[in-house]
């Protein structure tokens, strides 16, 4: 078996990884969680794609997502027929060499839910899984309801790109929340409500004030990451017609 690192990937090699993840999607019922655009991750340069091949044909990948200095998130997968040949440890090895020269200790094992296979890997590598994280997308066929906001403002900043929503009550500031326009489908994130003011149903009045403001645009579609640690945001979000999309499961590399 050979691993090669790369930074980047050729047309030729990404051909072979979409046969690969064909097979693995097909196997599993997968839907092909994977990082593939390394001008994401924070260290550029750094090898974040390892491709492990056996006579001559990709057998196994392991991708690196680093949203910044301090941590990463990894993907794989293996050939269902090759499986049990210590392929994805082997490559996970190379990457660990690594992440350790860069001082990178927060890993996490990322893996699909239906992948059975990729959760008895990560379980028996890492123990029970940490969290999972959810992308929510709103039922685009349910109406918005129309909420009663007495004596609150709400500021939208149409200035920087996104949209910046701000609520406020008697001037001072009780959430905010962004809102990101791409190929027409709309991205709710950095959704907050002040700790203080939580439980007073503010998150529904903001939430319905954002979801408004998105019709008026005529999207596709509304989608939004919850971390399932964030039940209170969860409970939020499909309480107010968001349903399960995707769903990825999390292991703490040790």
């Amino acid at each position: 078996m050979i691993i090669v690192r790369a930074a980047r990937l050729s047309d030729e090699v990404r051909n072979e990884i979409q046969k690969l993840m064909s097979k693995c999607c097909e196997a599993e019922k997968l839907k092909g969680a994977i990082f593939l655009d390394n001008k994401l991750n924070a260290i550029a340069e750094m090898p974040c794609f390892y491709l492990a091949y056996h006579d001559n044909t990709l057998c196994g990948l392991l991708t690196m997502f680093t949203p910044d200095l301090r941590e990463c998130e990894i993907y794989a997968y293996v050939l269902p027929e090759l499986r049990k040949k210590h392929i994805f440890t082997n490559l996970l090895s190379v990457a660990r060499q690594t992440l350790d020269a860069r001082n990178i200790a927060k890993i996490h094992f990322v893996v699909e839910p239906e992948s059975a296979s990729g959760n008895a890997v990560a379980q028996k590598i890492c123990g029970d899984m940490e969290y999972s994280e959810y992308l929510l997308s709103y039922d685009m066929s349910c109406p918005v309801p129309h909420t009663e906001r007495p004596e609150l403002d709400i500021e939208i900043d149409e200035e920087h790109g996104d949209d910046v929503f701000l609520m406020y009550k008697d001037e001072s500031l009780l959430g905010m929340s962004n809102i990101n326009f791409y190929h027409n489908y709309a991205t709710i994130y950095e959704y907050e409500i002040v700790p203080d003011m939580r439980g007073k149903g503010y998150g529904s009045i903001l939430l319905n004030e954002l979801l408004e403001y998105i019709m008026e645009n005529e999207v596709d579609g509304i989608i939004l990451n919850v971390n399932s640690k964030n039940e209170a945001a969860f409970k939020l979000y499909t309480k107010n017609n968001f349903i399960i999309k995707e769903q990825l499961n999390y292991y703490k590399l040790p």
